[in-house]
């Protein structure tokens, strides 16, 4: 039986308040792990087939605040907190 084991070091990890957000690569998939206390189910687990470049897409368009403590891909675009930041807010 093959054994998994992975930790954050060298993958991408977010967190917004309770929840978290991580994908950690599998050769040529990732798998994406996600936790949020306030749904059912609270966590899940899947592989996907993304690329760097998409990562860091989905990142920026959907995590906008998230705080990102550790990120393995290029194009995460992040404040001086380290949190993901709209690159072009619209004017108020």
């Amino acid at each position: 039986m093959d054994k998994l084991f992975a930790t954050e070091r060298g993958n991408t990890l977010l967190m917004n308040g309770e929840q978290m957000a991580a994908w950690v690569s599998m050769g040529q998939k990732r798998l994406e792990i996600t936790y949020n206390p306030n749904n059912y189910p609270m966590l899940t687990v899947s592989e996907v087939d993304i690329t760097d470049e998409q990562l860091a897409q989905h990142i920026n368009d959907n995590l906008t605040g998230w705080f990102v403590p550790k990120c393995n891909v290029d194009g995460v675009h992040k404040d001086e907190f380290n949190c993901v930041t709209d690159p072009d807010p619209e004017p108020a």
